[in-house]
């Protein structure tokens, strides 16, 4: 791969480790660009100029695209129903954010259909941990006070905020900062473990003793649970379990943790019962999309209550109240919640291909590969994001308009993908870069 595509890929990856918009081009503080924007319009274009010419052929029936395809399919069929009942001038918020899930699809598919070579990968995915550093890096600036949290409209007013809750440079949910601390954790391991020189392990240690640190001073319990669960599962992974350093790198991580969580905010939250417990949010969940039913009848199961833009029952009044921007907490019933009962079928089917195309990159990987030991990252990941989801929103966009979403299913791609020995060359089967 050119320098070109190598820098391309990596303004991609490296976006999503800061997503506070760049510029005020409008009052309309949504159609502030961000970093991913910018850098999924440079992707799509070096994809038509150069991309093509190098073997990236599109491919939409295979892995995670073909079932993240379905799942914007019965999006964008919601938003388009949900003009007969949403006003006009809250339906353009619906329009707004399908249009960024169209963006995402664009850039999964393409995303897709490059034959990564061993270079490229194992590149790609120290970008991503020196993303994660960053996060870290500045969400540690904020926790000691050195930066601010504050966020604010284009038109000079503030954005409310937890005044607790440690941001850093990914917008306004502290629980996108605790997951995206989980994640880069998690790459981190994978560095490690399969890097073969000792600078490569040295670097991919620190770094990963930094990247944990968001999951405990955000604020997020989704952050902190994740990160525990995240450590039990790495520690059952077959190319982790019989490696001593591995084991050093899980105590190390286990005592820094401890330090901050002594002071964190997190815990604080928990022993005071903030924000509901597990159980709680889980049946919060329910009852959320017990009101929408009551306020929809049938139609919700049909094409949802409205894409982001769900009204809530009636309570005062006779008018509804739009809950404009998110939606269900539990990343199960949000589907359901927003586009009904085929996109909560779509949005099963893309776990279930994740989880196999996990699986069997494991299993078809050399034990001491950063194909085996990345994928076996993502599955612990995976399933820490499986648990964490059923009370919290932490996959689909939710809260505003981070693109946390197309982070992790390009991970997942390119944890799915097999590296291809040597240098880039074109897949020549639909199927052969999942094999």
């Amino acid at each position: 791969m050119s320098w070109c595509g190598y820098l391309v890929l990596s303004l991609l990856v490296m976006s999503f480790a800061y997503e506070l918009p760049l510029i005020n081009i409008s009052r309309f503080d949504r159609l502030n660009p961000r970093l991913f924007d910018v850098s999924a319009g440079v992707f799509v274009m070096y994809w038509l100029f150069a991309g093509r010419k190098r073997g990236w052929r599109l491919r939409l029936r295979v892995p995670v695209v073909w079932p993240w395809f379905w799942v914007t399919l019965f999006f964008g069929l919601a938003t388009l129903f949900s003009v007969f009942w949403i006003p006009y001038d809250t339906y353009l918020y619906s329009i707004f954010f399908f249009l960024k899930y169209l963006e995402a699809f664009i850039v999964v598919l393409i995303f897709a259909s490059i034959p990564f070579s061993n270079e490229v990968k194992r590149k790609l995915v120290w970008v991503a941990l020196l993303g994660g550093a960053w996060v870290s890096f500045y969400a540690l600036l904020q926790y000691f006070g050195i930066v601010s949290t504050q966020r604010f409209l284009p038109t000079g007013k503030e954005i409310a905020l937890f005044e607790k809750g440690i941001y850093s440079t990914l917008g306004v949910t502290y629980f996108h900062v605790g997951m995206f601390g989980v994640l880069s954790c998690l790459i981190g391991f994978a560095l490690f473990v399969s890097s073969t020189n000792y600078r490569d392990k040295i670097l991919a240690l620190l770094l990963t003793l930094l990247c944990f640190v968001p999951a405990m001073i955000s604020g997020s319990k989704a952050g902190l649970l994740g990160l525990g669960i995240a450590l039990i599962l790495i520690m059952m992974q077959r190319e982790y379990r019989s490696r001593f350093g591995a084991y050093i790198l899980v105590l190390l991580v286990v005592a820094g943790g401890y330090l901050f969580y002594t002071k964190s905010v997190a815990r604080q939250r928990l022993e005071e019962g903030s924000g509901g417990k597990p159980a709680q949010r889980l049946l919060m969940g329910f009852e959320s999309l017990r009101d929408i039913y009551e306020y929809h009848g049938p139609r919700m199961l049909a094409v949802g209550g409205g894409f982001y833009v769900v009204p809530a029952t009636p309570r005062m009044g006779g008018k509804p109240k739009y809950r404009v921007g998110y939606g269900n907490h539990n990343i199960f019933l949000f589907p359901l919640e927003q586009a009904g009962i085929g996109a909560f079928i779509a949005a099963i089917g893309l776990w279930v291909s994740v989880a196999i195309g996990l699986w069997r990159r494991v299993r078809r990987s050399a034990r001491d590969s950063l194909d085996g030991a990345f994928a076996a990252s993502m599955r612990c990941y995976f399933i820490t994001l499986m648990i964490v989801g059923i009370a919290g929103q932490v996959f689909f966009l939710g809260f505003g308009t981070e693109h946390f979403t197309v982070y992790q299913l390009l991970l997942f791609i390119l944890a799915i993908s097999p590296s291809m020995p040597g240098r880039e060359r074109v897949a020549t089967t639909p199927y052969e870069r999942t094999a």
